[in-house]
C-alpha cells in the first residue's frame, strides 16, 4: 500500500476465516482506516445480499440499519433496542476493528435467560469477558447450540457455529459478543464477518454480504 511516496509492505487485505484476539496478540502494527470519505470501493463480485450503508454526522464510522436481533427460534432484541436515538447515540455500526459484535445489555439478559431451556445446558457466569456462558455437560462432544440472525434492513444476516460461538475454557462455551461499551453504539464486530465477503459500495451507499470459504480464496 503507498501513500504519496512512503510505501508500506506485508498489509493484509481481504476476507478471513480465523478472527479473534487483539492486534498487540499477534503483533500487528496497527489498522489502516477506512471510515467516511477515506476511499470509494466497489469490488466486481456476486453479491448474494445488501442493506443501506450510512455514515452519520460528526462520526466517522459506517452505520447499517439493524430492525432486531434473534437467537435460534426466540426475538431476543427490536428496532428499540438497536436503533438511532433522537440524541444522535445508539444506532449500529459496522467495524472490522472491533473483534467481538457488541450488543446493548438487555439483549445480552434476554439471551442468557432463553438459552438453557434452548440448549439444556446450564449457564456458567462470565468467563474471559464474555458475559453469556453455558457449563457444556460432555466435554468430548460437540453441544447443538442456536444460531443467530441480525435482522437488517432488506436481508437477514444468519450467523451460526464459528460465527456465534466461542470456547475460552476446557467445558464452558460463551456467545462470542459482549454488551455495548462507552460509545453507546451496537457494533458487528470482525468475529460475526468471518468468512463472509463484505463489499462496501459507497456510489450507491450499499453493503453487501456474500458468505464465503476466506482460507480457500
Amino acid at each position: 500500500m503507498t501513500f504519496g511516496s512512503t510505501s508500506i509492505p506485508n498489509i493484509v487485505f481481504g476476507c478471513a476465516d480465523n478472527n479473534q484476539g487483539t492486534f498487540q496478540q499477534f503483533g500487528a502494527a496497527g489498522i489502516v482506516g477506512m471510515g467516511q470519505h477515506a476511499y470509494n470501493w466497489a469490488v466486481s463480485k456476486f453479491i448474494q445480499m445488501t442493506t443501506p450503508l450510512s455514515g452519520m454526522p460528526g462520526h466517522v464510522w459506517w452505520f447499517i440499519t439493524c430492525g432486531g436481533m434473534s437467537i435460534g427460534s426466540q426475538q431476543v432484541g427490536s428496532s428499540d433496542d438497536f436503533g438511532l436515538n433522537q440524541d444522535g447515540s445508539g444506532g449500529m455500526m459496522i467495524d472490522s476493528g472491533t473483534t467481538y459484535s457488541q450488543i446493548p445489555s438487555n439483549v445480552i439478559n434476554n439471551i442468557a435467560n432463553v438459552l438453557p431451556q434452548m440448549t439444556g445446558l446450564s449457564l456458567a457466569g462470565s468467563n474471559n469477558g464474555f458475559p453469556v456462558c453455558l457449563e457444556m455437560s460432555d466435554y468430548g462432544s460437540t453441544p447443538n447450540l442456536p444460531g443467530v440472525v441480525f435482522q437488517l434492513q432488506g436481508m437477514n444476516l444468519e450467523l451460526s457455529g464459528d460465527n456465534v460461538w466461542i470456547y475460552p475454557a476446557l467445558g464452558i462455551v460463551c456467545l462470542a459478543m459482549n454488551e455495548i461499551n462507552g460509545l453507546g453504539v451496537s457494533i458487528l464486530g470482525n468475529y460475526q464477518q468471518t468468512n463472509w465477503f463484505i463489499n462496501y459500495d459507497l456510489a450507491n451507499q450499499q453493503l453487501g454480504f456474500t458468505q464465503t470459504n476466506c482460507q480457500g480464496l
